[in-house]
Protein backbone atom coordinates (compact mmCIF):
# COMPACT_ATOMS: atom_id res chain seq x y z
CA UNK A 1 0.00 0.00 0.00
CA UNK A 2 2.82 2.34 0.49
CA UNK A 3 4.79 1.61 -2.65
CA UNK A 4 1.22 2.37 -4.73
CA UNK A 5 0.92 5.84 -2.69
CA UNK A 6 4.21 6.86 -2.91
CA UNK A 7 3.82 5.98 -6.99
CA UNK A 8 0.62 8.47 -6.87
CA UNK A 9 2.63 11.06 -5.18
CA UNK A 10 0.48 10.80 -1.79
CA UNK A 11 2.63 10.70 1.19
CA UNK A 12 1.12 8.68 3.98
CA UNK A 13 0.17 11.92 6.41
CA UNK A 14 -2.10 13.36 3.70
CA UNK A 15 -3.60 10.39 3.98
CA UNK A 16 -4.10 9.74 7.11
CA UNK A 17 -5.40 13.37 7.17
CA UNK A 18 -7.69 12.68 4.43
CA UNK A 19 -9.34 9.34 6.56
CA UNK A 20 -9.41 11.35 9.87
CA UNK A 21 -11.05 14.26 7.97
CA UNK A 22 -13.70 12.01 6.15
CA UNK A 23 -14.15 9.11 8.83
CA UNK A 24 -17.93 7.57 9.09
CA UNK A 25 -18.00 8.75 13.28
CA UNK A 26 -16.83 12.02 12.61
CA UNK A 27 -19.54 15.06 12.62
CA UNK A 28 -18.84 17.27 9.86
CA UNK A 29 -20.65 19.26 6.61
CA UNK A 30 -19.84 15.85 4.31
CA UNK A 31 -22.82 15.23 2.51
CA UNK A 32 -26.65 16.10 1.89
CA UNK A 33 -28.60 16.98 4.65
CA UNK A 34 -32.07 15.17 5.14
CA UNK A 35 -33.94 18.79 4.35
CA UNK A 36 -32.20 19.49 0.94
CA UNK A 37 -33.14 16.10 -0.24
CA UNK A 38 -36.81 16.47 1.32
CA UNK A 39 -37.41 19.65 -1.11
CA UNK A 40 -35.47 18.04 -4.11
CA UNK A 41 -37.84 15.44 -3.99
CA UNK A 42 -40.87 17.84 -3.47
CA UNK A 43 -39.66 20.04 -6.61
CA UNK A 44 -38.76 16.78 -8.85
CA UNK A 45 -42.62 15.49 -8.03
CA UNK A 46 -44.14 19.09 -9.06
CA UNK A 47 -42.22 18.75 -12.02
CA UNK A 48 -43.72 15.62 -12.73
CA UNK A 49 -46.76 16.30 -12.31
CA UNK A 50 -46.65 19.51 -14.34
CA UNK A 51 -45.74 17.34 -16.60
CA UNK A 52 -47.87 14.85 -17.17
CA UNK A 53 -50.72 17.43 -16.95
CA UNK A 54 -48.74 18.47 -20.67
CA UNK A 55 -49.00 14.97 -21.71
CA UNK A 56 -52.18 14.11 -20.32
CA UNK A 57 -54.66 16.67 -19.45
CA UNK A 58 -57.63 18.55 -21.34
CA UNK A 59 -55.59 19.68 -23.33
CA UNK A 60 -52.57 17.93 -23.61
CA UNK A 61 -50.66 16.90 -26.47
CA UNK A 62 -51.78 12.93 -26.67
CA UNK A 63 -55.40 15.01 -26.83
CA UNK A 64 -54.32 17.30 -29.74
CA UNK A 65 -52.87 14.56 -31.65
CA UNK A 66 -56.39 12.76 -31.52
CA UNK A 67 -58.06 15.37 -32.54
CA UNK A 68 -55.62 16.14 -35.05
CA UNK A 69 -55.77 12.73 -36.69
CA UNK A 70 -59.53 12.36 -36.48
CA UNK A 71 -59.75 15.95 -38.40
CA UNK A 72 -57.17 14.88 -40.54
CA UNK A 73 -59.33 11.32 -41.56
CA UNK A 74 -62.35 12.97 -41.54
CA UNK A 75 -60.95 15.19 -44.41
CA UNK A 76 -59.68 12.65 -46.52
CA UNK A 77 -63.24 10.83 -46.60
CA UNK A 78 -64.53 14.50 -47.24
CA UNK A 79 -62.53 15.41 -49.85
CA UNK A 80 -61.24 12.18 -51.32
CA UNK A 81 -57.77 10.95 -52.18
CA UNK A 82 -55.68 14.47 -53.00
CA UNK A 83 -53.49 13.65 -56.10
CA UNK A 84 -50.89 16.79 -56.72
Amino acid sequence: MKEENKRIGYSSKSLATVRENYSLGKSGNHGITLVALVITIIVLMILAGVGLSFVLGDNGILKKAQESSDAYKQDSEDNGPNLY
